[in-house]
């Protein structure tokens, strides 16, 4: 009964004035209430017909004054009802019009985010460029608008989601800095391997990728090595010529892709842990200088005999000294980069 009575009562700015049920029911009750009393009157009456203006004025403004009143009563309520109704259309209007306008300005708003990454795609090196697919870019648009719909658009992005590429990108950089400390073949092995599982996880977050291999799939791959440790346990390794260059280069395509897609973000709010430049600090010189101090195992590595390198005990203490470094570097650097952030307004 109760959901009766309230749909009864509800103006709905669908339908047209004269279709609401309050409208009816109140016009309907007015008019019944007006009948009564002037049926009531008239039966408890001695009236006779008096045609002239005495008459007219005796019967409309003394006999039957009060169902007149009723009658007259209805039409400001009426009135009330109508506005009401008008003022639900108007905000219908508005609501609709809001609703046309985000479909529209969230349509517009990906469409000119994908055609401005499908542009940054012609000049991407090929190794970003054959994963970069229309899902792909799709996906970035989605995790830097996470909260974009059809029914919901604000132009604001959320960029927080590329902090642990950025702090990947960190780790290359570090473990390429601890390449020329290796005193083995086999350290160095350890090293490459860190390097490239860092870099299939890039792979993984920036790209529609589902597992390791597949990531690890697009490296150029000139022969595999086989590792063999001193527990009877063996893994392989890809290997290329200028393997060191390449890496170098490849921490400098991921840092600038970044940097793209954040700016590819309509307002861009500081979460970028830092820049570029921050990322490589590979200046000629220091290219040159990693390559110089580390041709030499590098060379040794790529060049090994039957493709197979036997893996001390020693050379994993080796490893395990320079990992140590390497992480407590990238904590520090990770807890001054955080502190600098903290600081910005």
């Amino acid at each position: 009964m109760g959901n009766r009575k309230n749909n009864s009562l509800h103006i709905d700015p669908e339908l047209k004035l004269s279709a609401l049920p309050v409208f009816r029911w109140t016009f309907a009750g007015f008019v019944l209430a007006t009948l009564i009393c002037t049926v009531v009157i008239s039966w408890h009456s001695d009236l006779s017909f008096d045609f002239s203006y005495k008459g007219f004025n005796f019967g409309l403004f003394t006999v039957f004054r009060v169902p007149l009143a009723i009658l007259a009563s209805m039409l400001p309520i009426l009135g009330l009802i109508a506005a009401i109704h008008r003022s639900s259309q108007t905000s219908l209007q508005i609501q609709k019009t809001s609703e046309q306008n985000i479909f529209a300005n969230y349509y517009k708003h990906r469409e000119e985010y994908i055609n401005h990454l499908n542009e940054l795609k012609e000049n991407l090196p090929h190794h970003i460029q054959s994963e970069f697919s229309e899902i792909v870019v799709r996906k970035f648009y989605k995790i830097s608008y996470p909260f974009n719909s059809p029914t919901n658009f604000s132009i604001e992005s959320k960029m927080s989601w590329v902090e642990h590429i950025d702090e990947d990108l960190i780790k290359l950089f570090y473990i390429l800095s601890e390449m020329p400390n290796a005193k083995s073949e086999g350290t160095l092995s350890y090293l490459l391997r860190e390097f490239h599982r860092v870099e299939c996880s890039i792979r993984q977050d920036l790209f529609n990728i589902n597992t390791p291999e597949q990531a690890e799939s697009n490296i150029p791959v000139d022969k595999k090595i086989l590792l063999k440790y001193w527990d009877q346990t063996t893994t392989k390794i890809t290997m290329e010529s200028e393997s060191l260059l390449r890496l170098i280069q490849r921490i400098s395509d991921y840092a600038d892709l970044i940097v793209k897609l954040k700016s590819a973000a309509d307002e861009f709010e500081g979460t970028m842990l830092y820049g570029i430049s921050e990322y490589t600090t590979t200046s000629e010189n220091q290219i040159t200088l990693y390559k110089k101090h580390t041709e030499g195992i590098a060379g040794r590595l790529y060049a090994s005999h039957n493709n197979e390198i036997n893996i001390s005990e020693q050379d994993y203490k080796d490893y395990i000294v320079l990992e140590k470094r390497m992480h407590e570097r990238f904590d520090r650097k990770i807890k001054e980069l955080e502190s600098i952030r903290e600081k910005k307004p």
